[in-house]
């Protein structure tokens, strides 16, 4: 824990921090949750695809918070909002990006998981759109977590 001795907000520890998260939710959804749901059906291979997407994932969106600033215009981008919103939408987009690709990619794995969730009342919504919502969800608490302890921008550099 070498990494966490200072007060001061880092890259290291904003990466730390993101993966951090990412492979507590990876580990939440792949060995807690979705045994419950599925049983024996589960493969080992997707339990590890899964913590290893949501770990590749907080580290996407730790990098991410190194941008502020848009990196074409060289302004602030009007989309991020005031700064206390800058995570929330910079991390929620970047998380439905990121799952909306792959759920495009593992369509026909997504739909194997979402038919045991069949007695859930949003389970009959298109497989896309919730994976983007998740992502956005999830991509907005990382990200949010990720800012309030190890910062963004030009001072984590």
């Amino acid at each position: 824990m070498f990494f966490f001795h200072k007060k001061t907000k880092t890259l290291k520890r904003r990466m730390a921090n993101s993966k951090g998260i990412g492979l507590g939710i990876g580990l939440l959804g792949g060995f807690w949750l979705l045994p419950y749901y599925m049983g024996t059906d589960l493969t080992l291979s997707l339990q590890w695809g899964i913590v290893l997407w949501y770990l590749t994932f907080g580290a996407v969106i730790g990098l991410g918070g190194l941008l502020t600033v848009c990196p074409w215009m060289g302004k602030k981008c009007p989309f991020y909002g005031a700064g206390s919103w800058r995570p929330l939408w910079r991390g929620g987009f970047t998380g439905a990006w990121l799952n909306f690709v792959l759920a495009i990619i593992m369509y026909d794995t997504f739909a194997e998981i979402m038919s045991y969730f069949s007695s859930l009342p949003f389970a009959n919504m298109d497989i896309v759109l919730l994976a983007v919502i998740e992502g956005f969800i999830i991509g907005a608490f990382i990200d949010l977590l990720s800012t309030k302890f190890g910062g963004e921008g030009k001072e984590i550099l």
